[in-house]
């Protein structure tokens, strides 16, 4: 099974994970390699952000640049990982005002521009994790999370923290950075630092997602939970992954197979021992009951 090695770290919690959703914005050096972390941990929701095209200077730290010279970022990583939803288009500060972050659980913002990512601390801060500098820099082990406010070694997060101060802003927020300092005043990156940067934001979304409680969570339309005391599955969380339904057991901390073949699933409920699976091409009902005789 894809996720057996992982499921046994995260426990009870990867059903939120696969429950959660979660916006990315950027996927450069920073934000490819943590969508490729997110999705390889199970999270099944996911938006990315960029407006970019890949170009052969990308191909020395950005994950599968080398078979898209030319080609959109989004509309690339979407053949990798297809079960991402893609935004094709420049995030600025106009664009951060206008966008309804409502809808996700986590926003991460691996942009480079300054204005848009003051704007994101602004409307948003509960729920951000933010990358800072990773560019030129060599040292993988200097790369570490902390409150915005106590990240350290970095001009371009003293900048950061100097506008957010002019703004008269001054929440709290997790950032990922370097203390480690710039090495060349060139262009320069290096893929052991930023590919660092985005699995440290990664774990960091991982954890923050973990520490929320289910019912904070945004509503996942292929999972539902079996009310205590109904008879049929109390206490039980049902789920939809790879066209199969499962049944998880928060206490035993088991999964069983229930049904598999479902085909473009749209949404799932349950009622007594009737778990109700909405298709685009039919309607499915399975009985626990039945299934309990068995």
């Amino acid at each position: 099974m894809k996720y057996e090695r992982i499921k046994p770290l995260f426990g009870d919690d990867f059903v939120k994970l696969q429950n959660a959703k979660v916006l990315l914005l950027g996927v450069g050096g920073v934000g490819g390699h943590c969508l490729d972390c997110l999705c390889r941990s199970g999270v099944k929701h996911i938006t990315i952000v960029d407006f970019d095209t890949y170009d052969a200077s990308n191909q020395n730290r950005q994950l599968h640049s080398e078979f898209h010279e030319g080609e959109v970022k989004v509309h690339a990583l979407q053949k990798h990982y297809p079960h991402i939803q893609i935004i094709n288009t420049k995030i600025d500060e106009a664009w951060v005002e206008a966008f309804d972050f409502g809808g996700y659980d986590v926003v991460l913002d691996a942009i480079d521009d300054i204005k848009p990512k003051l704007s994101l601390a602004q409307k948003c801060h509960k729920k951000l994790i933010s990358s800072l500098g990773s560019a030129k820099r060599l040292d993988p082990t200097k790369v570490e999370a902390g409150d915005i406010w106590k990240s350290y070694g970095d001009k371009f997060g003293a900048k950061i923290r100097y506008e957010l101060k002019k703004r008269g802003f001054n929440k709290k927020y997790k950032v990922v950075f370097s203390a480690e300092e710039a090495k060349t005043k060139e262009k320069a990156s290096f893929v052991g630092v930023t590919a660092t940067f985005g699995l440290v934001m990664c774990a960091e979304a991982l954890g923050m997602l973990r520490r929320k409680k289910m019912d904070d969570l945004q509503i996942n339309p292929l999972m539902c939970e079996g009310i205590i005391g109904d008879g049929c599955g109390g206490g039980r969380i049902f789920y939809i992954e790879d066209e199969t339904l499962y049944a998880h057991d928060p206490v035993s901390k088991e999964s069983m197979t229930l049904l598999k073949n479902i085909k473009k699933a749209k949404k799932i409920s349950k009622a007594k021992c009737i778990i109700t699976i909405e298709c685009e091409d039919e309607m499915i009902e399975f009985d626990l009951s039945k299934m309990k005789k068995e």
